[in-house]
Order: structure tokens, then sequence, then C-alpha cells
């Protein structure tokens, strides 16, 4: 609240405050487009040049004397007059008073979070230190940098392609049914003989070249899907205690703004 060249604060919880900091981003988001469709008069001019379509429209000349009496400031020449020019100024003078009141909670918010202290499973923490884990953590809001959840969503691709081996019933050892054409081959030279037999070896070489794939066993199967279960069930409880005690000391804490 300004009064002249005095600046009142206004003393407030952080939660208050970001509570407030959202509303605002809302109303300056919303005037700034008003402003670029309407210029500024808050839908007074556009109403009044739909209504002078429609009177030239039917003839009814009397309903262009009814807007203008509406309006209360006489005749305005599309948007140029200085009826316009005011609002536009009103308005304008509008949104930079609430951007000012954006960046002074900013302000007086982040210096709070960089001198308030938390007590974490991570260890103590500023609330600033805190508010930046828990962004990374949360892969909404950073999915490039959300490890945690891009390893478990890794681990969880791997299993799902061990079942798939598995359920093909491919060989433990890893090796192709294109290796037993090559076997025979080589215990019988004559099949290689002529077009047939070269047809046949460069099928079976070609199947060798393929790298194998590796299937786990039961246990290992089960150790990796344990410490996939691990690794999100840990990336949750700790984005859980970083929500709860974030709140918590929001809501304690007072700023002045």
């Amino acid at each position: 609240m300004q009064t002249g060249a005095m600046t009142m604060k206004s003393r407030m919880t952080v939660t208050e405050a970001l509570k407030e900091r959202e509303l605002l981003k809302k109303r300056i988001t919303k005037k700034i487009g008003r402003l670029g469709r309407e210029a500024g008069t808050d839908g007074a001019f556009a109403e009044r040049r739909s209504a002078r379509f429609d009177a030239s429209k039917t003839g009814r000349k009397q309903a262009q004397s009814a807007v203008s009496g509406n309006i209360g400031h006489g005749a305005v020449s599309d948007g140029t007059s200085a009826h316009c020019g005011a609002h536009l100024d009103a308005a304008l003078q509008q949104i930079q008073a609430l951007i000012l009141r954006y960046d002074s909670i900013c302000s007086a918010v982040a210096i709070s979070n960089g001198e308030t202290w938390l007590d974490t499973s991570r260890g103590y923490m500023t609330v600033s230190e805190a508010v930046a884990l828990r962004s990374r953590l949360n892969d909404k809001e950073t999915a490039d940098t959300a490890f945690e959840q891009l390893l478990t969503n890794r681990l969880e691709s791997i299993l799902k392609k061990q079942k798939t081996f598995s359920k093909h019933g491919q060989n433990p050892s890893g090796r192709r049914p294109a290796l037993k054409g090559n076997v025979v081959i080589l215990q019988n030279p004559s099949a290689g003989r002529g077009s047939a037999g070269q047809e046949k070896g460069s099928r079976a070489n070609a199947g060798q070249l393929k790298p194998p794939q590796p299937i786990l066993s039961a246990q290992e199967l089960s150790k990796l899907r344990s410490l996939t279960e691990r690794i999100q069930e840990s990336r949750e409880e700790l984005l859980l205690e970083l929500d709860t005690k974030l709140a918590l000391s929001n809501a304690a804490t007072w700023i002045e703004v």
C-alpha cells in the first residue's frame, strides 16, 4: 500500500505471500491481455463501435446517442481521444503497480527462504535448498533432472525386456537358434559345398553375428525388482517429507512485504 512517497509494508506468513503472488500473476496476465484487445477502455470503446454498426445498418440513429450517453464523455473518435488515452494510462499504471508488488513478494520470500533452516532426512538445509531439491525430484517440474525417476523407469524397462526374453524361451546362455545351423555345417563339410551349402552357411553366420541377449536368473531379477522399488519409495518418501516440512515452515514464518 502506497501513500505519496511513503510505502507501508504489510506483515504476512510465507504461505499467504505465496498465495498472493499466484493471484497477482493471474491478474497481471489478464490485465495485459485486456489491454491489447480493448485499448485500455474496459470494453466501452468496443461496445460503442458495435452499437454504431448496428444503428447504421438498421437506420436507427438514436442508438448512437444512447450509447454516447452511456459512455458519458460525448463523441469519441475511434480510440484516439483523450478519454481512451486516460483509460490506457490508468491501466498501465495498475499493471506496473501489480508487477512491483509481485517483485517485492518474490524478494521477501527469497530472503526468508535463505535464512530459514529445516531438519530433513538429508540433513540440515535452508528452505531455498529444500525447494531446489524438491523441484529436482519432481519429474513434473524438471523431467531431465529427476534422476531417481529416470533410473526407475530404466530399470522397469530392463525388467520388462527380461520378462519378454523369458516368455519367448530364449536359452539362458544367450545363444540363438541360428548357431545350431552353423554347428551342423562345421560337422558336415559336404553341406557347405555348392550354392545351397554356401547359402546355408551365410544364413548361419548372419545369425551368429547378432549379439546375444543376456537372461538374468530368477534371483538376479528379484534383486533388481527390489532395488527398483526401494529407489522409487525413497524418492516418494523424500518428496512427501519436503512437501510437509516446507508447508509447516511457510505457515509459521512471517515476512514483511
